[in-house]
């Protein structure tokens, strides 16, 4: 996959085209968060953990939305494909999608059935797995607080644009990406490679994209 691909998002109130750099001032400005004593949710940044952050979002998440609704989240918007595991680590606690107390684990253990308002403060950074085998990991900053939007549950307030990646064979806009190479392929060179060895699986804007067997 092409690491040099930048991604700009798109604000769902307005739909103006933002970078990352800018989307937290964007959403400041966007949305009037200028009430202080009216905050109610947290502001928190998603996003794919690698130098080039390709896939991202910003998040509104209310302080009574509990870890396992933000883990739900996750999993419909980017994640789930055949129902594996789960776990956040905040503060080198686990918080696991299948809690079973265990004493010889490194990290605390405890369950996602905990209010966010609870573990989440402005300025922490913690991670979210899906997946232990073929994990897809993701870094959550609270980079702020804000009011919460529409129905007063979590929700996309910018998500990266689709990233478009071209095809290994013929330069051309891929369509398809080998789950065991990672190699992309635009629609003809799927039918010239038939290689039934390349496990192709659909592009899709997620960081899940090309794993396991998600589709979107």
């Amino acid at each position: 996959m092409n690491e040099k691909i930048v991604t700009k998002g798109i604000c769902n109130k307005c739909k103006q085209i933002v970078s990352i750099r800018a989307a937290k001032s964007h959403i400041t400005k966007c949305l009037n968060q200028d009430i202080e004593d009216s905050f109610d949710a947290f502001l928190i940044k998603v996003q794919w953990p690698h130098k080039n952050p390709i896939y991202w979002l910003y998040l509104s998440v209310p302080f009574k939305s509990k870890l396992e609704d933000l883990d739900l989240f996750l999993r419909e918007i980017w994640l789930e494909c055949c129902s594996h595991l789960s776990q956040f680590i905040i503060n080198h606690k686990r918080y696991s999608s299948n809690f079973e107390p265990n004493s010889f684990f490194r990290f605390e253990e405890f369950s996602m059935a905990i209010r966010s308002e609870k573990v989440l403060v402005p300025g922490l950074k913690f991670t979210h797995e899906y997946d232990f085998g073929s994990t897809t990991e993701l870094l959550l900053e609270v980079v702020g607080l804000m009011k919460t939007v529409a129905n007063k549950e979590i929700s996309v307030i910018i998500q990266n644009q689709e990233p478009e990646f071209k095809c290994i064979s013929c330069g051309k806009k891929a369509k398809m990406i080998s789950s065991t190479e990672g190699d992309c392929f635009c629609a003809s060179c799927v039918k010239e490679e038939d290689d039934d060895e390349l496990f192709l699986l659909p592009l899709v804007n997620s960081p899940r994209t090309g794993v396991c067997g998600y589709t979107g």
